[in-house]
């Protein structure tokens, strides 16, 4: 074997924990907020929303006063059926923009906060 010619594999696995919340604020405060935001999220865009597959990761940061600071997109490989479909923009903006709008009890310091969300089931003959 000529070292020239190898090469270099980086192995990982994903794995599903959930949202992952460090800081002040508990995590149960956290998610109790983001599990009404997805749900009326989801009823108000339920036709949109199964039209898409795949991952999104969204980090947020929330100041000491409760508000959201930044929210910024990790991941996106959400996809339609239609490469050519142009509506997952406008939607995932939405999504982010209610984000930026929740409201959070007071605490000493920050707290970042990491969700994962998936959507739909894989596409077929992808899976």
């Amino acid at each position: 074997m000529d070292p020239i010619e190898g090469r270099i594999e980086l192995h990982g696995h994903l794995s599903e924990t959930g949202t992952i919340v460090t800081g002040d604020l508990p995590g149960e405060v956290v998610e109790a907020s983001l599990t009404g935001l997805f749900r009326d999220f989801a009823e108000r865009n339920s036709a949109r929303i199964a039209l898409y597959r795949g991952p999104l990761v969204l980090r947020f940061v929330i100041n000491a006063k409760g508000s959201i600071e930044t929210c910024d997109t990790l991941v996106d490989r959400v996809v339609h059926e239609d490469p050519r479909h142009a509506e997952w923009e406008p939607l995932r903006a939405d999504l982010v923009s209610r984000i930026k709008m929740l409201k959070f009890p007071p605490a000493l310091g920050e707290t970042a906060v990491t969700k994962p969300l998936v959507f739909g089931a894989p596409l077929p003959g992808k899976a």
